[in-house]
């Protein structure tokens, strides 16, 4: 059995076959379109020409994120910058990635035991038990003029006051 089919009927089934063809094309260049926009959005973060505190050379110019009190951890970090400052090696202190006890004492000031390890006049690898005592006053956590040193306690031995 042949098919035979008329020159009439081919033209209406293109005429058929087109609109959705046209549809699905723009629907591909919209989705499309909107995918670049999406991705544009994401990827910037918002206005990269406004300077940041580093650029307009004020170190200690406020964000939210500074206003914010200090962690314990920030504490933590500074503390080490204290206890590096005593070592007869700091370039071989190893301190603790999370053995550390801490106790906010309110107002910003933190009490932070830890142990490091580092070598001592004689080359040897010792591990010292440290306490160091320090206060917040505010801005930027990781600059070192926004803390105070309180006390530090360094293998039993009261360091400072």
């Amino acid at each position: 059995m042949v098919k035979i089919t008329s020159s009439e009927n081919q033209s209406e089934e293109t005429k058929s076959v087109n609109p959705k063809r046209k549809v699905s094309k723009r629907l591909l260049i919209i989705g499309g379109i909107f995918l670049f926009i999406l991705i544009g959005m994401i990827a910037g973060n918002g206005d990269s020409n406004a300077p940041t505190p580093q650029q307009s050379g004020d170190s200690n110019a406020s964000t939210p994120q500074q206003e914010e009190k200090a962690s314990a951890s920030q504490a933590f970090i500074t503390a080490q910058g204290y206890i590096e400052s005593i070592l007869k090696s700091p370039a071989s202190a190893d301190f603790p990635l999370l053995d550390y006890n801490s106790v906010e004492l309110g107002g910003g000031e933190w009490m932070i035991e830890s142990y490091v390890d580092a070598q001592n006049s004689f080359g040897a690898q010792i591990r010292t038990e440290w306490i160091v005592v320090l206060t917040h006053t505010g801005g930027n956590w990781a600059n070192s003029s926004n803390w105070d040193l309180g006390e530090l306690i360094f293998d039993g031995e009261i360091v400072y006051p």
